[in-house]
């Protein structure tokens, strides 16, 4: 292992003197003394400590000039310069020594929460960072102290609250305080022309009602379209639907976003659903629904639906985004004559008598980070997919009677399964937590989305990245990897 005074003597050999070089001290190696002979004439952002330069065993922590022992001893909290302070959380280091008649206390020699941004601004420069982190924010230094600070970012236009570094948005609560729309799907980014990641701008938003009082027709929140067949001749790709009881809709003209005030992921002044009874699309046009519900009134209806009145069959794509479907039959259904061309269901509830989601004829589909509970019965499972189908079922739970049947080789990936059988048909199954794997390992109790079994096992498909975020919108992945399941933990 190198010398203290072997590095001393690489970093000053051409300017130092012999005196200098070796000082006359008790203790040659005392690194304090080194490390004043090195960072001579050295302003802060130059200066270094020498024992960081010490090799030390792998998975060893590296070595930090003790102040009190004036030692190489392993970092543990002790600081010499903030070169040695490796979090953000606690970026400034407490070396200050103040005049001795001043009645201050000495310093700790200790990484603390940052005080002033010029702190944070030394930090940077001693961590050489890509992305300089200059700003300090209730002791946290980051690159943004507000979503303004964030605005044109490259990296996003949320300033995230925790790690105060400008990120892309997760969920609609990143937006205009939960009440605009985040771009987090391929449609919405083609609707709206806006990358995802971002919000989609307020320009292209307007607002509908369904007040029967209803006299406006601004399309802004204080005076809203009274309908959503009124709010299309605005030409907006995207309508807010205000809290309210909508009739069934039929969709079959053009693209368009809906998007509602989900209880699922609802702000915190509006949790209030906007539901519609039934939703039908038909044609060659792409639906969104983002955070409504749907809950049928007739024992026969299905929530949502592609039928083929007057077109061809299999023109449609439909996406569903935090929505809430309580269905009295199937909930989401692609029927063998008219069926959807594309389905995506993430982050949603779904609860039916019967199925809950029954495609047939669906040429791509994705189904991700979703909660099933109370579909399927004894006759019916919770979800079929048929032979004709292809696509992506990945990271959902399901706690119902009914599991997954697979028409064909279809993969379900990285889900709880607490039906029985958790399978039937030919799926090819891929990380699969049931009720007799939960069971085995003691796990089954309370929340079956909250198993430690799932713990960075879950494995995704390399053709549909998963979303930023889980079911609940907690940041996803988190630790090694993806949890199984719709739920991701937090680290323990």
């Amino acid at each position: 292992m190198p010398t203290l005074r072997t590095l001393s003597l690489v970093a000053l050999l051409s300017a130092a003197s012999c005196e200098s070089i070796f000082p006359t001290v008790s203790n040659p190696d005392n690194c304090v003394v080194q490390n004043e002979i090195a960072n001579q004439g050295k302003t802060d952002s130059q200066k270094v400590d020498l024992c960081r330069e010490l090799a030390v065993p792998a998975g060893s922590m590296p070595l930090v000039c003790d102040q009190v022992t004036q030692t190489c001893e392993p970092k543990g909290g002790r600081c010499n310069m903030a070169l040695d302070c490796m979090s953000a959380s606690a970026a400034y280091c407490d070396n200050v020594v103040p005049p001795a008649d001043s009645g201050k206390p000495s310093p700790t020699y200790a990484c603390t929460a940052c005080q002033t941004d010029a702190q944070c601004q030394a930090w940077s420069i001693a961590q050489s960072l890509v992305i300089p982190k200059n700003v300090c924010t209730k002791g946290v230094c980051g690159d943004c102290a507000d979503n303004a600070s964030c605005s044109g970012n490259a990296r996003g236009p949320i300033c995230d609250e925790v790690a105060k570094t400008c990120r892309k948005c997760r969920t609609n609560l990143d937006c205009d305080q939960g009440k605009g729309l985040c771009s987090d799907s391929p449609s919405v980014e083609r609707i709206t022309a806006t990358p995802i990641g971002q919000c989609v701008p307020s320009a292209k938003i307007d607002w509908v009602t369904a007040d029967a009082g209803c006299t406006s027709s601004g399309g802004t929140e204080a005076q809203p379209y009274c309908s959503i067949m009124a709010a299309r001749a605005g030409a907006k790709p995207v309508l807010r639907l205000k809290a309210g009881s909508y009739a069934d809709y039929s969709h079959t003209m053009g693209d368009l976003i809906l998007v509602g005030p989900s209880r699922l992921h609802a702000s915190a002044t509006e949790v209030m659903p906007a539901t519609f009874k039934t939703v039908r699309v038909t044609g060659d046009l792409t639906l969104v629904l983002n955070g409504v519900d749907i809950a049928p009134a007739n024992q026969t209806d299905s929530a949502v639906s592609c039928t083929t009145t007057g077109m061809p069959p299999g023109l449609s794509t439909v996406e569903l985004s935090g929505v809430r479907v309580v269905g009295k039959d199937v909930g989401i259904y692609s029927p063998g004559t008219a069926g959807c061309k594309a389905l995506r269901v993430e982050r949603s509830f779904i609860s039916a008598t019967t199925w809950g989601i029954r495609l047939y004829k669906t040429e791509s589909y994705v189904i991700q980070n979703n909660l099933f509970q109370n579909c399927g019965n004894n006759m019916t499972l919770c979800v079929e997919l048929d032979s004709g189908t292809q696509g992506t079922f990945q990271l959902n739970t399901i706690l119902s009677k009914g599991g997954v049947r697979c028409d064909g080789a279809q993969p379900v990936s990285s889900s709880i399964i607490l039906s029985v059988p958790p399978l039937d048909g030919n799926c090819q199954s891929n990380n699969i937590l049931s009720a007799a794997t939960l069971q085995a390992s003691g796990e089954l109790v309370g929340n079956a989305m909250s198993t430690p079994d799932a713990l960075d096992k879950g494995v995704v498909s390399d053709k549909e990245k998963p979303p930023a975020v889980d079911y609940f919108g907690n940041q996803r992945p988190l630790g090694k990897g993806y949890d199984i399941g719709c739920h991701e933990l937090a680290a323990p």
